[in-house]
């Protein structure tokens, strides 16, 4: 079983959701995967997936100077963006690991739900069933036997849930599980931080028991 960020379409959401996935993992060997900390649209997401992906479309990017670091945009994609790679002031070698290092997390991405059994993928953000489930069409492209989950964390005040009855798709609201007795950090970041994300690694494991658990009894019908 392993836990993939896939991240947000927002700067501060993005990094919390991979730092929350390395604190509940602590004890596991847990390299940085391919979303950890880039800001990125669903279809950015999707096009990774996609089989038909050149690892040559990370190439092409377009870099502004913000104040100690560089904001780096792919342009081959709608809206993938990193906030933290690159220095202002950088090296024709920096520049080449930069590029290195996502070409060898994207290897490292599809090499890792192709021989994993049980998926989780963590995204912030409300987002459309629709997209979600193009995520989980492209991951069994590349691993058929998976079994893929798809967990939606998000804040919404008006407490609603998507109308969903699709089981690969879990929702989780932090506003319904929001400490009232707690003052929240004014940063994206820490804020998100704070949330109870607890209650999503004890929702992975209950999911998992109940996969295993299912696996066995298949498995001894045989």
């Amino acid at each position: 079983m392993k836990i993939i960020s896939f991240s947000a379409n927002k700067a501060g959401f993005a990094c919390a959701v991979a730092t929350s996935i390395k604190k509940y993992s602590e004890k596991i060997e847990c390299p940085t995967q391919f979303f950890d900390y880039l800001v990125c649209d669903l279809s950015d997401i999707n096009t990774i997936l996609d089989k038909n992906t050149s690892i040559n479309m990370l190439d092409t990017v377009d870099i502004q100077p913000y104040t100690k670091k560089s904001i780096v945009s792919f342009k081959n994609f709608n809206n993938m963006i990193s906030y933290h790679d690159l220095n202002n002031s950088f090296s024709k070698e920096e520049f080449d690991e930069f590029q290195n290092k996502y070409k060898r997390r994207y290897d490292r991405l599809l090499k890792l739900i192709q021989k994993e059994d049980i998926l989780f993928f963590i995204r912030y953000g409300k987002e459309k069933k629709e997209e979600l489930q193009k995520i989980i069409t492209n991951v069994q492209l590349l691993n058929t036997d998976a079994i893929i989950r798809v967990i939606n964390v998000f804040y919404d005040e008006t407490k609603c849930y998507p109308n969903d009855e699709n089981e690969n798709i879990i929702y989780i609201n932090f506003y319904m599980l929001e400490d009232k007795n707690m003052i929240y950090d004014s940063d994206d970041y820490y804020k998100t931080l704070q949330f109870k994300w607890n209650v999503v690694f004890q929702v992975i494991e209950e999911y998992t028991k109940k996969i295993v658990f299912y696996k066995e009894k298949n498995k001894n019908k045989v």
